[in-house]
């Protein structure tokens, strides 16, 4: 895995996203400061670590929630889905129809997020 720098966004295994907004090096350790006031050493977040990148939507995945706005207008809020472009027959990530690099992203709710903020009527 590529080093973790600053600016670059990190989703971890238990579906937290957050971003990398400084670093600490002492005596051979360093630090990693979030902009969700956390802090991780460079052994444990490569160990919670699933991907990282500059460009927060490529982290985001199938079964994500977003809350998000096309063309700057009506916020809208949807699942993550695999989509077909009727033309060209590849697949893409979007909501609604839309792919995620047409639409302006509000907020994400990880779909490992969604799971534990949900209460189950059974």
């Amino acid at each position: 895995m590529e080093d973790i720098k600053v600016r670059d966004y990190v989703r971890t295994f238990n579906g937290e996203i957050f971003k990398i907004v400084g670093m600490k090096r002492n005596k051979g350790l360093t630090m990693y400061l979030t902009d969700s006031y956390g802090q991780y050493s460079d052994t444990v977040l490569m160990q919670c670590v699933k991907a990282h990148s500059k460009y927060i939507k490529e982290l985001i995945e199938k079964g994500d929630i977003i809350k998000f706005k096309v063309n700057s207008r009506t916020t809208h809020l949807g699942q993550v889905k695999e989509w077909t472009n009727a033309t060209t027959k590849d697949l893409y990530l979007g909501v609604d129809g839309w792919g995620l690099d047409q639409i302006e992203i509000e907020k994400i709710y990880t779909k490992e997020e969604f799971r534990m903020m949900g209460y189950e009527v059974i």
